[in-house]
C-alpha cells in the first residue's frame, strides 16, 4: 500500500472546499484523461472530506506514483491515500536505463507506503 499526503495550509483550506462528489468526478476525469495510465486499472475507491483513496492495479510502480500525483493536483483534493497494487519496479526511462525504485518508499508492518508533501500551493489550484 502506498500513501501520499497533501497538506493544505489552514489559511488556504476554504479555497479547496468542494463536495466529495465533485472531487470524485474531477479525479476520475483526470485519471481517465491521462494517457500514460491507460494500461493500468486505477480507480477512486472513496472520497471523504477531500481525502481521496485510490485503488486498483498499476502496470508499473511509475504508474502508481503518477496516479497519486495526478490526483494530488485536482482542485479540492486535500490528501491522497493509495491502495494501488503495483510491481516493485519503475517504468524504463527514455534513455533506456532503469529508474531508481526506492525514493520515498518505506515499509511499515509489511506494507509499503509512499509519503509525499505537495506543498502549500496546492490549495491555490481551485
Amino acid at each position: 500500500m502506498r500513501n501520499l499526503l497533501q497538506v493544505v495550509a489552514p489559511k488556504q483550506e476554504k479555497k479547496t472546499d468542494s463536495s466529495d462528489a465533485q472531487v470524485e468526478e474531477r479525479v476520475k476525469a483526470a485519471l481517465e484523461a491521462d494517457r500514460a495510465l491507460a494500461d493500468s486499472s486505477i480507480t477512486v475507491k472513496s472520497v471523504n472530506a477531500g481525502v481521496v483513496l485510490l485503488s486498483g492495479k498499476a502496470r508499473t510502480l511509475s504508474d502508481a506514483y503518477r496516479a497519486v500525483d495526478v490526483t494530488a493536483f485536482v482542485p479540492g483534493v486535500r490528501r491522497v491515500a493509495s491502495e494501488i497494487e503495483s510491481p516493485d519496479t519503475l517504468a524504463m526511462t527514455n534513455s533506456g536505463g532503469a529508474a531508481p525504485t526506492t525514493g520515498g518508499l518505506r515499509e511499515v508492518g509489511g506494507a509499503r507506503h509512499l509519503d509525499h508533501d505537495c506543498g502549500e500551493g496546492a490549495a491555490d489550484r481551485e
